[in-house]
């Protein structure tokens, strides 16, 4: 059963805010994960607004944001 955090209690911690990854989610295009991509010649992409062309995020574990990309 999942306990309610109460924002009275001296050791609650609000949610971290991450507007980088709401803002990549709001876009529609699919988001690629995990520590490595096979063939990135296969991957889904999705026609991006922003760009008027086909994308994908790339966001690769382990590197803290420091290496995010799109295809």
């Amino acid at each position: 059963m999942a306990t309610q955090l109460d924002p009275t209690d001296p050791n609650y911690k609000p949610p971290r805010l991450n507007t980088y990854e709401e803002w990549q989610d709001k876009q529609g295009i699919p988001k690629i994960t995990g520590f490595f991509i096979e063939d990135i010649n296969t991957v889904e992409v999705e026609k991006w607004d922003l760009k008027g062309v086909p994308c994908a995020f790339v966001n690769l574990e382990g590197t803290g944001g420091t290496n995010d990309a799109y295809v």
